[in-house]
């Protein structure tokens, strides 16, 4: 069928219109790879039934040389996003999830301010640039030093989920989703 009232392509809206995502709050994130290539964890690893909440360093994580990069990256947010503070997260097979926390007051929140066509991206848009940004180099360097598979022209997928939390209950809900995540998705194996 032939759009001719409506010829160009219509733009699904990921973002909450209206909303400044450079506002204070927790953010619930998920970030997927492309194509949902299973590159974050060691594919011989099996661990359903551990838990594997990334908050703790002390526990088995299995994860892939690309993991622990990401997990390295994912950690140094606050050092580069000043009023950034992490939650918990955990690195899946072919996603992350985490929470983050940005503390802002007006002045800094207008001025970190990024508008574009699908609403405000604000700090969050640009916290998860940049670690797409860092990752992705880090895999390319990968690819050229360690032989590490090669990938079609991008690791990450174009966009990322967010929720804005909204309660203290959905917080501990969040938190609660991440640690269970990996026994509920023991497909991702």
């Amino acid at each position: 069928m032939k759009f001719e009232k409506f010829p160009f392509k219509l733009e699904k809206q990921f973002r909450l219109k209206n909303w400044d995502y450079s506002s204070s709050g927790f953010y619930f994130v998920t970030i997927c790879t492309k194509d949902r290539l299973k590159i974050l964890w060691n594919s011989k690893s099996n661990p359903v039934g551990t838990d594997l909440c990334v908050r703790s360093p002390n526990r088995h994580l299995p994860l892939s040389d690309f993991g622990n990069s990401c997990y390295r990256i994912w950690s140094d947010i606050p050092n580069k996003f000043k009023n950034v503070i992490l939650d918990d997260f955990i690195i899946m097979p072919d996603h992350i999830h985490g929470i983050i926390f940005i503390k802002n007051d007006y002045q800094e929140r207008t001025q970190r301010s990024v508008p574009t066509k699908f609403g405000n991206i604000g700090l969050l848009g640009q916290i998860i640039r940049w670690f797409k940004t860092i990752s992705t180099n880090e895999y390319i360097n990968g690819v050229k030093k360690y032989n590490w598979p090669k990938f079609n022209k991008q690791i990450w997928q174009n966009r990322f989920h967010d929720r804005i939390i909204r309660s203290e209950k959905e917080f501990y809900a969040k938190k609660q989703y991440i640690k269970d995540n990996p026994i509920h998705r023991s497909d991702s194996i």
